[in-house]
């Protein structure tokens, strides 16, 4: 008897409100999400040792590491398909699970061999009591893809923002009552417990006991096409983590990780609506080359004059900014944020460029250009580990000076433009916001008092007032495309 099929896919009159509606809340998630989890990380700051932030960066590299590779993509062929039958996200839901719980127990036991590795006594318990969240993991996974694929995405936002915050929570009250490490581990456990009860509550679709081997082979066949991808994707992300914990120790892996989220934080304030602004209309005037090449220098302007003051100058206020926001035992993550929030643009302009590979038919040049980035980072930390440059953060932002200009010079020769043209679509924003961070910089310098949240406001002020004076005088053409799109955007928000 073959299986009904569940909600399939809507009628195309409604297909666009259904996406638009999506973004939306996909957006809100992210915002909700994100936001929440770097209020808590830096009001837990206050109270808990980069010691053991770094603990739990290594537990959360290996948990997340073992999601990417193995347990995001199995749900992905039921999801894929036009016809969303219930037997295949049955299929999918025991083998996520299944995998979960091998997961689980293969973590669990090489706990002590991960306290041996890293040299981090007191490793092994955290990891075991981390790798709890893999089987929330399995159980939540093929629920979060039926929930997309059924355009249910308010009952996921208020999931996700209701986890983090719940979580949250936990984890401050325990931080200051002061439990240490046992607060992050449990603000991450009661996180996932939380989504995971709020997802089956929310979701209407329940897994039967009926499993298709035909969607079992071609579940695996996919996990198999897919694995060199995502294996890449998660040294891409988790690389720099790894080698800070492995050559530094757990220390240094808080410090860095400090850094890290604040750029992170900022790439999903600029980057992602940017990005998420520009792809849909390339896509759009793909088929038209010249359209498209011009749409893509206008883009490559607007990533430069929107993203470059925000990663620019959250590099001059960091010696600041992390005082204030972490407190002063954070010090030594000043310089990893400097260099992080400069390298945050080039992974905006990186990811820009993915995105045209994809739309051009050349997806393996991503690989490639990821490929390039992770041998050069190790090839830099142990350079400069040899000459006794102990840097946390250089290995992992020298690699673009490289990395950038051979993925700009790939996605210019498949568009057929010259690379001068890109170059000359970027200066404007990246050499205004450059003026903006020596002034700003220069201006911290001859503060009266020690650093302290006063000084804040003034400096960033001097920072919007330098960028916005040297883009409108000496590149007046890109601060009006720059002003008209945003209050293009605006009129279309209120008409909405």
């Amino acid at each position: 008897m073959t299986d009904p099929v569940q909600d399939a896919d809507p009628p195309p009159r409604s297909l666009e409100s259904h996406a638009v509606n999506g973004a939306v809340w996909v957006t809100a998630a992210m915002a909700g999400v994100q936001g929440t989890s770097f209020i808590v990380f830096a009001t837990i700051a206050h109270f808990v040792r980069p010691r053991d932030f770094g603990l739990i960066s290594i537990c959360y590299f290996a948990v997340q590491s073992l999601e990417m590779l193995v347990l995001y993509n199995v749900a992905t062929v039921a999801f894929r398909r036009r016809q969303a039958i219930a037997r295949e996200f049955t299929t999918a839901f025991w083998i996520t699970l299944a995998l979960a719980i091998l997961l689980f127990l293969g973590l669990f036991s090489v706990a002590n061999l991960a306290e041996r590795l890293f040299n981090a006594p007191g490793l092994a318990p955290i990891l075991r009591a981390m790798s709890v969240i893999l089987l929330f993991m399995g159980l939540s996974r093929t629920h979060e893809a039926w929930m997309i694929r059924h355009f249910q995405f308010k009952s996921m936002v208020i999931r996700g923002v209701t986890g983090a915050v719940l979580g949250g929570a936990t984890g401050v009250i325990l931080a200051v009552e002061g439990f240490g490490v046992t607060a992050l581990v449990a603000q991450q456990i009661v996180t996932s417990l939380i989504s995971t009860a709020l997802l089956w509550t929310v979701c209407p679709w329940r897994p039967g006991f009926h499993i298709s081997l035909a969607a079992a082979r071609d579940i695996f066949v996919f996990m198999v096409k897919v694995l060199p991808n995502n294996i890449i994707s998660a040294v891409n992300q988790n690389c720099d983590t790894f080698l800070v914990a492995f050559f530094f120790g757990p220390a240094a892996a808080g410090f860095y990780n400090v850094g890290k989220r604040v750029k992170l934080a900022l790439q999903l304030v600029a980057g992602n609506p940017v990005s998420a602004i520009g792809l849909p209309a390339l896509a759009e005037i793909q088929d038209d080359a010249t359209r498209l090449r011009a749409g893509v220098l206008r883009s490559m302007t607007m990533i430069s004059a929107i993203c470059g003051p925000v990663f620019l100058g959250a590099s001059s206020v960091a010696q600041i900014a992390v005082i204030v926001v972490f407190g002063k035992y954070w010090a030594n993550s000043i310089p990893v944020m400097q260099l992080l929030s400069l390298s945050g643009l080039a992974m905006v302009f990186l990811s820009f460029d993915d995105n045209v590979f994809i739309l051009k038919d050349r997806p393996i040049w991503c690989l490639w250009v990821s490929l390039s980035y992770a041998s050069l980072a190790v090839i830099a930390l142990e350079i400069l580990t040899r000459l006794n440059i102990h840097s946390l953060a250089l290995p992992f932002v020298l690699p673009y000076a490289i990395v950038l200009p051979l993925s700009l010079t790939l996605m210019s020769k498949r568009l057929g433009l010259q690379l001068r043209e890109v170059l000359a679509a970027i200066f404007p924003g990246l050499s205004s916001a450059i003026i903006m961070l020596i002034v700003v910089r220069w201006a911290g310098t001859h503060l009266p008092t020690p650093p302290n949240i006063l000084h804040l406001a003034p400096l960033c002020s001097i920072g919007m007032l330098t960028y916005a004076g040297v883009l409108f005088c000496a590149w007046r053409d890109t601060a009006l495309l720059l002003f008209d799109t945003l209050s293009h955007l605006r009129s279309r928000k209120v008409m909405a």
